[in-house]
């Protein structure tokens, strides 16, 4: 586990948020999910992993722009659902 900790701390924050993750975490989950009733595999729990990610970062992302540009125009704001997606 430390040795995945450390390998994951070498990943920049920036990289992280734009989906970027150690291949190690795989490697760490698998166990979990043979042990746990799960249908996932460890490829598709990355996937997942890595989508969440995504999604985090681009709900910043439009957080941000509408903060910004909706305190300087009247246009009204459309709300993004990233639920489910």
């Amino acid at each position: 586990m430390k040795r995945i900790a450390i390998k994951h701390d070498l990943v920049a924050w920036k990289s992280f948020m734009e989906g970027e993750v150690s291949f190690e975490l795989p490697k760490l989950q698998s166990p979990l999910l043979a042990w746990y009733p799960s249908k996932l595999s460890a490829g598709d729990w990355f996937k997942k992993l890595i989508n969440g990610i995504l999604h985090i970062s681009y709900g910043q992302w439009i957080f941000c722009n509408t903060s910004l540009h909706d305190a300087v125009s009247t246009a009204p704001t459309t709300k993004i659902s990233l639920a489910g997606n």
